[in-house]
Formats: C-alpha cells, structure tokens, sequence
C-alpha cells in the first residue's frame, strides 16, 4: 500500500501501537500523525491497539476519532472496492467509484 502511494508522489509514513523496528513502522504519536497530515502525507495505521480483544476496526475508528478524521476507509478481506458500509451485512451497502 505505501508503495503503491509512493509511485504516485503521495509521502507516506506507517505508524503502529506496537513497538516495531522502525524501518518497519513508526510509533503512533497522534500529535505527530496531525502534523504529517498537515503536511498532506498519507498515514497508515497497522497493528491495531496493541491491547488483546480490540479488533483493526476499533483501532481505525479509534485513530480517526483522535486525528479528528473526517472520513475512514478500509479495506477488507474479501471485498473489493470501498463501500459506504460493509456490503457482506448491507445489502444495500453503495461502492465507491475511482
């Protein structure tokens, strides 16, 4: 994903909860991530919480609620695209385009 951003001039930075080598990832400092996105790069959060029980989805909605993120996307094993809600529970769930 970073690469794929990268090869389109996007900077990006990865930044985890957990303590990983940081050629890997950073750690999440939400002062920090505000400041990157400020400067208009592409954050994204892996590891989710570091704390057990707490699924990636609680993590991502946690790091957008502490950004103040307008909008969160993520992606899904088994579905392809972004949909305005998971489409495995809403039928009605709308794709979004390019």
């Amino acid at each position: 994903l970073k690469s794929g951003f990268e090869r389109i001039g996007l900077k990006t930075r990865i930044q985890s909860s957990l303590v990983v080598d940081q050629k890997v990832a950073e750690n999440y400092v939400n002062e920090k991530t505000i400041k990157y996105l400020e400067e208009g790069e592409v954050v994204i959060f892996v590891g989710g919480t570091g704390r057990p029980y707490f699924t990636t989805d609680t993590a991502a909605t946690l790091f957008a609620s502490e950004i103040g993120a307008e909008v969160i996307l993520m992606g899904k094993n088994g579905v392809s695209g972004i949909y305005d809600s998971d489409p495995k529970a809403n039928k009605d769930a709308k794709k979004f385009g390019k």
